[in-house]
């Protein structure tokens, strides 16, 4: 009979017996080689995965190689698109300024509506004061008359005497200028110049126009030269007593007819596509549209070839106004007229410039919020929560317009779009609206398009008091 497994010091089985824990926890050489054996399997699986892997991707790479015919077609598309929309800036240029040219420098109503109003500038009424002044004392000899009336030992003060006539004179005649008497003759001036301006871009009976006037255009003054030395007599003057108005030259000149005629074939272009390029414009924008794949990218490549557009127009307009300037230097004309007659010509086409600028702000603008970037996020999330607050708070107060909200809700892409276009025809039949006015019809048509988010957040917030819990909301813009 064996005795007790032998113990170390501690009182533990010795770990040389057989029988002790250590040599039952040994594994065994067939478990020991098997070890390696797993180890080397889960490699192979990981490779042949890798392989796998590889070969998805190698093919993915040759599918996005090989364009299949949808994607092709949508390519061609979207290049398509893209040309047109980027026409869309020298079209929308070409349009501006052909209905300009046509509405206010060709046509003689407009022409002479936006014209009238340039007699009230400083400039423009020294100019014709300085002019109309010098002609009259070219036609009498004031200086023999201021002399004639000093004592001989005076003889010497007749010119400096004459000096402060000819200013007196002058502000005379620029206060009679500023008065507002003289509109009627103005405008009859204006629509002579017109025809001589017209005449030359348009190579109708040119000569005719400018057959006394040695090829210059010029400003007929004589109608409001008689106006003048009626004005003059009547307030005591009587030094032009003997002038006619018929012998007083009356003239100020604008331009050399040489200098229109460069300009001739330009205008004659613009002025026939004054119908075209408009309905091209609109016909091109349309066409973009309706080939784009994503018509919110594609919108916003609209807002952005319309600010390339306006600023296409406004360079013209500088390079114009330099042009001018340099111009009406050869018939001795100021710079402070020049840029006031210029810049009151060109006043409607400035104005049209900032319209168009912030059209496409608008549009850059409206695509940008309605993607899925974050700001695009952010903002809807804005505009829900002040709805979802207005609702609550019009709800709080007792008023609940049931019939109105619940049609919204059930007709709100027609209400929404039904605010657009009224918006859309306001900009539309509104005539010559400024920066300002475009702003106002803007930020009404947004406080509208609220209006409609609200109603149909009363709605959502009935119903889900009626049903006792509250319902999912989102307002796709």
């Amino acid at each position: 009979m064996e005795g007790p497994a032998p113990r170390d010091d501690r009182g533990s089985p010795s770990p040389t017996d057989p029988t002790t824990p250590a040599d039952r926890t040994t594994p065994p050489a067939d478990d020991a080689a098997a070890a390696p054996s797993a180890a080397d399997g889960r490699v192979r699986d990981l490779e042949a995965e890798i392989v796998r892997l590889q070969a998805e991707l190698a093919a993915t790479r040759g599918s996005t190689s090989t364009t299949s015919p949808h994607t092709a077609h949508s390519r061609v598309r979207n290049t398509s698109s893209g040309i047109l929309l980027t026409l869309t800036a020298i079209l929308s240029a070409a349009a501006l300024i052909a209905v300009w040219l046509a509405t206010t420098v060709l046509d003689t109503d407009h022409y002479v509506d936006t014209v009238a109003p340039v007699v009230s500038e400083p400039a423009v009424q020294l100019t014709i004061a300085q002019r109309l002044t010098d002609d009259l004392f070219a036609q009498t000899d004031v200086t023999a008359a201021v002399a004639a009336s000093l004592p001989p030992n005076a003889a010497a003060l007749a010119g400096p005497i004459t000096s402060q006539v000819h200013g007196f004179v002058q502000d005379q005649v620029q206060n009679i200028l500023a008065s507002g008497a003289v509109a009627t003759v103005w405008e009859q001036a204006l629509r002579v110049t017109h025809t001589q301006v017209s005449g030359l871009l348009l190579d109708k009976d040119a000569s005719r126009a400018l057959k006394n006037t040695n090829g210059t255009v010029v400003l007929d003054l004589h109608a409001l030269a008689a106006q003048v030395l009626a004005t003059l007599q009547a307030q005591g003057i009587t030094l032009f007593n003997d002038v006619s108005a018929d012998s007083v030259r009356g003239e100020v000149p604008l331009a050399q007819s040489d200098q229109l005629a460069r300009a001739s074939t330009a205008a004659q272009r613009l002025h026939t596509l004054r119908y075209v390029a408009p309905v091209l414009l609109i016909a091109v924008i349309l066409a973009a549209l309706a080939l784009a794949t994503d018509r919110r990218k594609a919108t916003a490549w609209l807002g952005t070839s319309l600010i390339v557009g306006m600023l296409i127009v406004a360079v013209t307009i500088a390079e114009g106004r330099r042009v001018a300037v340099t111009e009406a230097s050869k018939v001795e004309l100021s710079t402070d007229t020049t840029h006031a007659i210029y810049d009151t010509l060109t006043r409607f086409l400035s104005r049209s410039v900032g319209v168009g600028i912030v059209l496409g702000l608008v549009l850059l603008i409206a695509a940008v919020l309605t993607g899925r970037g974050r700001a695009a996020s952010a903002a809807r999330s804005e505009v829900e929560t002040v709805t979802s607050h207005s609702a609550r708070w019009i709800l709080s107060r007792g008023w609940n317009p049931r019939t109105t909200s619940a049609w919204t809700e059930a007709h709100l892409a027609g209400a929404r779009a039904g605010v657009l276009v009224l918006g859309a025809a306001v900009w539309w039949l509104w005539s010559s609206p400024t920066i300002a006015v475009v702003l106002w019809i803007i930020a009404a048509t947004l406080v509208a398009l609220l209006a409609v988010e609200v109603l149909r957040r009363l709605a959502l917030e009935a119903s889900s008091t009626t049903d006792g819990g509250p319902r999912p909301t989102n307002i796709p813009i």
